[in-house]
């Protein structure tokens, strides 16, 4: 799924979120999955972090039910604190710069977890 959004950059079009539609989608263990990929670390590329840890959507789960993708797969996952999360969704418009590294690193932490024998499964 990463692979196909970071390939096709038209993906990444949104010019905004919403809100209402970010329903906490992954389950306890994709969490777990997903925080222990990226290390417990927020991986905003802001270095000043702060808060408990969340799991934030990369690819918007709406724009990614009309591309027929599922919205929830761990690859689509990223840690971010809470700051750095609020800061993400209260940006009005969508930043296609930043998603893209947040896909990025979500595909490299991925590859580490796949090169370790810990391949997502449902």
């Amino acid at each position: 799924m990463v692979i196909e959004v970071l390939s096709r950059p038209e993906l990444f079009s949104l010019t905004s979120i919403s809100l209402g539609l970010l329903a906490l989608a992954f389950s306890k263990a994709q969490k777990e999955w997903i925080k222990k990929r990226d290390g417990y670390q927020c991986q905003h590329p802001d270095k000043n972090h702060g808060g408990r840890l969340q799991v934030h959507h990369i690819y918007p789960q709406s724009m990614a039910k009309r591309q027929g993708i599922d919205p929830d797969t761990p690859y689509n996952g990223i840690t971010l604190c809470d700051e750095h999360h609020k800061q993400v969704h209260s940006t009005p418009v969508y930043d296609e710069n930043l998603n893209g590294e947040f896909a990025k690193k979500a595909m490299k932490g991925s590859l580490e977890m796949f090169r370790k024998g810990k391949i997502w499964t449902k």
